[in-house]
């Protein structure tokens, strides 16, 4: 950032030190259109399954509905299995 692109930015913070709580609250968010999900008021299933089923056929990936890859629920699923195996060594161990 060079000088002037540093002094801009400190100014604009002061400017907006000067609003209200509630008019930086408002400015602080902004609108992000979600397809599939914003094109209706609501929708119903009638199962979980239902819902998921729809999720990934209708839903970008980056919204993040939609599951996640095996591979990384069975290394989550090793990962724990290792953490649980270490506390009843140091349980048996007495250590705990």
């Amino acid at each position: 950032m060079t000088d002037s692109e540093d002094w801009e930015f400190r100014e604009r913070c002061q400017e907006y030190l000067k609003l209200s709580v509630d008019e930086r609250i408002r400015r602080g968010f902004r609108y992000e259109y979600k397809p599939a999900l914003d094109d209706a008021p609501y929708r119903v299933f009638k199962t979980m399954a239902d819902y998921r089923a729809w999720c990934e056929a209708n839903l970008p990936d980056y919204l993040g509905f939609k599951r996640r890859a095996k591979t990384v629920e069975t290394r989550i699923c090793a990962y724990d299995t290792d953490r649980k195996d270490a506390f009843e060594k140091l349980r048996r161990d007495g250590c705990m």
